[in-house]
């Protein structure tokens, strides 16, 4: 999670079976999600007692000096000061703001509300509209646009919405209206935050391959049916309960939203969306590690190119497996030759052959890359030129790898490396996007719509 700014709340804070011994302290809540409270006593244990560094509170409660109620979730100790006025650091893994849970109360939602950021630039849809006057005068009106209905999962319905409202300002002369398109997410039933987790986390991804950026959460909140606040006209709403905590992916480095950059817009993939998101979400189940491995590497790019590199290098390997099980030969002929040598060898590394020989059918990672690269071939130049690259690739794979002195000579230099890795990268995107449904042509038209990709087949 990325936030604009760090958070902080003053309140009260307690443990649920003390709440007799109630604490001051404050919330902290820093940029990249992580929840600490800071106490000035020991969380409802009077008097002061020593704790070990991350030894376990569990759940603690508090109301905020705003009245709103805050459940802390699997809270430790992280620091503690003795003096006058002891004070204790607790570490927070999850805040919920806006209702105090029971110790053993589940906390469960049935429909999830969340924005991403970039999301808003990816859809590149705006509900303002300014009308042409002709008496000089400026009308602004907004509509929200119409929602869009995904489903991401069995028993899950999904929806794009957007949230509008105008911002107060100190001046007659400037009128602020901010748009914020969201998502949300609803179950069939209230169920645990978890089974909600891993689809945000896959839409997140996919927003991250989509924008070709490092982008997070930046807002969620949790709606349960049975948790609500009543309204001035005797009414009541579902409490939108505010969540806070550190999720994946993140980086340290803002992400930079040009639209010359993404992959694909939302305007591309609106009319079978449902199909996008469902191969997203079926390829994430069976071949995980690519994206995880290929993110990775996009996290990396620009620190650790070494780093980098491997990783979307092992991305692509693995994706070739999945792809394709061509081999040297075929698995008969291999296992005759295999059951032959073991059998001719009579020595005590008998365990050490059959270990080594267990691979030995599969085809090396430059057969893998010219695989992989064949659809998209022309995008890579005439044949010496893809030849040498994947060559290169190879040896640059190799040697860091094993560091086998005998490479070194091989062995690219850094700046020949972050060149061998932008083509690698352009490689793995194109076919994931093929894994989304796009045919050969269309990912072949969007690279060389998009500047990024051009940018790194070009280098």
């Amino acid at each position: 999670m990325r936030l604009e700014s760090e958070l902080e709340y003053k309140g009260l804070f307690w443990q649920p079976q003390k709440d007799d011994q109630k604490t001051h302290g404050v919330l902290k809540i820093s940029k990249n999600g992580q929840p600490t409270v800071e106490l000035i006593g020991d969380a409802g244990e009077f008097p002061f007692t020593l704790h070990q560094g991350g030894e376990e509170i569990d759940r603690l409660h508090g109301i905020l000096e705003s009245g709103d109620s805050v459940t802390l979730d699997h809270c430790s100790y992280q620091y503690q000061h003795f003096g006058h006025l002891p004070q204790s650091t607790i570490r927070v893994e999850r805040a919920y703001i806006g209702h105090s849970y029971s110790p053993e109360e589940p906390i469960n939602f049935y429909k999830l509300q969340f924005f991403v950021e970039g999301l808003d630039k990816w859809l590149n849809i705006s509900g303002l509209e300014f009308p042409v006057s002709s008496n000089n005068k400026l009308a602004i009106e907004y509509s929200p646009p119409d929602a869009v209905p995904f489903v991401p999962a069995k028993g899950i319905k999904g929806t794009i919405k957007w949230g509008w409202n105008v911002i107060p300002r100190n001046s007659n002369s400037i009128i602020a209206i901010e748009e914020r398109p969201y998502i949300e997410i609803e179950a069939d039933e209230e169920t645990a935050f978890q089974q909600f987790e891993e689809i945000i986390f896959r839409l997140n991804n996919f927003l991250c391959f989509a924008l070709d950026e490092t982008v997070t959460l930046m807002s969620l909140h949790g709606f349960s049916k049975n948790i609500k606040t009543d309204r001035l006209d005797g009414n009541q709403f579902e409490t939108p309960i505010a969540f806070f905590s550190q999720t994946l992916p993140f980086s340290d480095i803002q992400p930079k939203l040009d639209p010359r950059n993404f992959l694909f817009g939302f305007p591309v993939v609106s009319q079978r969306l449902d199909d996008v998101f469902s191969k997203w979400i079926s390829y994430f189940d069976i071949a995980h590690p690519v994206i995880g491995l290929y993110l990775a590497s996009k996290i990396d790019n620009g620190t650790y190119i070494e780093r980098s590199f491997l990783s979307v290098i092992q991305a692509l390997e693995v994706m070739q497996r999945r792809k394709s099980p061509k081999t040297v030969m075929s698995t008969e002929e291999f296992e005759t030759i295999k059951s032959e040598l073991i059998n001719a060898y009579s020595g005590k590394k008998k365990r050490w052959l059959k270990g080594i020989l267990k691979h030995a059918n599969e085809i090396s990672l430059r057969d893998r890359l010219a695989e992989l690269v064949e659809p998209f071939r022309d995008l890579y130049g005439d044949k010496e030129t893809l030849d040498s690259l994947l060559t290169d690739v190879a040896n640059a794979r190799n040697y860091l790898t094993h560091y086998d002195p005998k490479l070194a000579d091989k062995a690219p230099s850094l700046i020949e490396l972050y060149y061998l890795n932008q083509k690698m990268e352009a490689l793995c995107q194109m076919h994931l996007l093929g894994v989304i449904g796009f045919s050969d042509d269309e990912i072949i038209e969007a690279a060389k719509k998009s500047r990024a990709i051009r940018e790194r087949l070009s280098n």
